[in-house]
């Protein structure tokens, strides 16, 4: 069973190893438009930068993208031999932590697939009330506007965000060579601001990133910035002082196939606390057991439930709990019988082994 994780890495990975570092334009410098299903609900954390990246190898103007099922509830059809993408959702579980001896709730990654709206017959995509350029500059003043906690200085030749003292500082407006120049440099600088120990406390330092903690931060920040910029129709301006971070971003997640979710994951959460909502916390699980084994102990609610996250398997009697082997799609526990439905279709009686 291919692995997600890496697989959805090695994709980023791919586009970023194409970037011009002369004009740094990466996947998220590239898109203005944020993804959405074709029930109109956007795409959220690293499932944007998968559809962005998509989108730009495969010349797809078009920010829909829905299953097989979808397009067909809709009264399309996906095309004989069009090639899906695969993107990631989370499903709550409970696990059994042999060390507190409690149940936890995870979130655990699952794989579907999905095509774009250029990729079926039928589909007519509505055409939205776009606003103009100054209508969506004076949107963005607004928003911007609206976040009084944030202190903004304006000054000087550089912009930067200070946790020490906890404000934002910007050149003068008429430093940069227009407005969505400034408004998406204001945004990154929001996002850092999201970090701080009073709001978000992401606390870098201390995590498994270590010495590129501060290139990851911008990593967050980057992609950050290019989710607000396409929530508010705004192009996303590259900022050439950031290429340097490149090498660390890669070197990061090749010794970590994870950090691209968990990035992409905390800027999302940064965006949804700009706009003061409160956003489900979407980042892979970190801990010994499921990193080595990808094994999790589910607890059933009852006889005869289901549990079809990735193999669609029916317990034929009530069992407290079950381990479940994502690579070779098994439970695993002394006397349990299942009822194994291959994604073939094909049902067997399967005697679990110790």
């Amino acid at each position: 069973m291919p692995d997600l994780y890496q697989t959805v890495t090695n994709k980023i990975i791919s586009q970023l190893e194409r970037t011009d570092l002369g004009q740094w334009t990466t996947p998220w410098h590239r898109n203005s438009e944020m993804p959405r299903s074709g029930d109109g609900r956007p795409y959220r954390g690293v499932n944007i930068l998968v559809l962005w990246s998509a989108a730009i190898e495969r010349n797809y103007t078009s920010p829909v993208w829905a299953t097989y099922k979808q397009w067909a509830k809709h009264k399309c059809q996906v095309r004989r031999g069009e090639r899906a993408e695969m993107v990631v959702f989370y499903k709550k579980m409970l696990s059994y932590n042999i060390d507190t001896q409690k149940d936890e709730e995870r979130l655990m990654a699952r794989a579907f697939f999905v095509f774009n709206s250029e990729q079926v017959d039928g589909y007519q995509e509505p055409v939205p009330q776009a606003l103009d350029i100054t209508e969506r500059v004076i949107q963005a003043e607004d928003y911007f506007h609206n976040i009084t906690d944030a202190e903004v200085r304006h000054g000087g030749n550089r912009a930067y965000y200070s946790p020490t003292h906890d404000f934002i500082s910007l050149p003068e407006y008429a430093s940069f060579k227009d407005a969505h120049s400034y408004y998406s440099t204001l945004g990154h600088e929001h996002i850092h601001w999201t970090g701080h120990d009073s709001r978000l406390h992401r606390n870098l330092e201390s995590s498994r990133f270590g010495d590129e903690a501060y290139a990851f931060e911008e990593l967050i920040a980057e992609l950050g910035a290019a989710f607000l910029c396409a929530q508010l129709g705004l192009a996303n301006e590259p900022r050439l002082d950031h290429a340097q971070y490149l090498a660390s971003w890669l070197s990061v997640m090749h010794s970590d196939k994870k950090a691209i979710f968990t990035a992409a994951s905390k800027a999302q959460k940064a965006v949804a606390f700009l706009y003061g909502e409160k956003e489900e916390v979407e980042e892979p699980a970190t801990d010994t057991a499921i990193d080595q084994g990808r094994r999790i102990t589910q607890r059933t609610p009852g006889s005869n439930a289901r549990w079809n996250a990735a193999g669609r398997f029916q317990a034929l009697h009530r069992q407290p709990r079950r381990y479940y082997d994502e690579d070779t799609r098994t439970t695993e526990r002394l006397g349990i019988a299942v009822l194994w439905l291959h994604p073939g279709g094909i049902a067997g009686r399967h005697q679990c082994a110790v």
